[in-house]
């Protein structure tokens, strides 16, 4: 996660998330509603990038069950970014322009396979943390915090305030990086 949150592109421009529900289970799905909701709180309000889109392919009745629940928790503006296409992937082709040319072949679309793109992303994978943890570079400003936003989750009352942490990236890029 953190590899693809360092890249500025994803960031400002967002990502578009495809969860493949093939052969996935109710064990794997019916957990504890607090985890769930822990998660959609967490994605809500402390993932370091913007959503543009989820899209749910291969969904079953069991997952259409969990997703009730889930978006009984989720903001308006997260469940607007939802699409369930079932087991047809080409209605995500509709929705999200230019997404068939970067899907494997194994999925429909006209990208790199997909045994081409695991090999890819070992690459970037080994060539990004090869150096070393790249966190350990980052430093944090806390006095450019804003006051607002050091006790983000304060308006869950089942949550210690301290859950998310007071610290913070403060990382400055230029225009033509974007």
């Amino acid at each position: 996660m953190f590899m693809v949150a360092s890249d500025p592109r994803t960031i400002i421009g967002g990502s578009i998330i495809i969860l493949n529900f093939a052969n996935v289970g109710s064990s794997q799905v019916l957990k504890d509603p607090n985890v769930i909701r822990a998660m959609v709180r967490f994605s809500q309000e402390a993932l370091p990038g913007r959503v543009k889109r989820v899209i749910l392919y291969n969904e079953g009745k069991i997952i259409n069950t969990a997703l009730s629940i889930f978006t009984f928790y989720m903001k308006d503006k997260a469940k607007s970014r939802m699409l369930n296409v079932g087991s047809d992937i080409s209605k995500a082709y509709e929705v999200e322009p230019g997404l068939k040319a970067i899907i494997p072949p194994e999925y429909g679309g006209d990208g790199k396979s997909l045994a081409e793109l695991i090999k890819d992303n070992r690459g970037h994978f080994y060539e990004f943390y090869g150096q070393g943890d790249p966190t350990s570079e980052i430093k944090v400003d806390e006095s450019k915090r804003p006051v607002s936003a050091r006790a983000y989750l304060r308006e869950y009352k089942d949550y210690d305030p301290n859950v998310m942490g007071t610290s913070g990236i403060f990382i400055k890029i230029n225009q033509d990086e974007i």
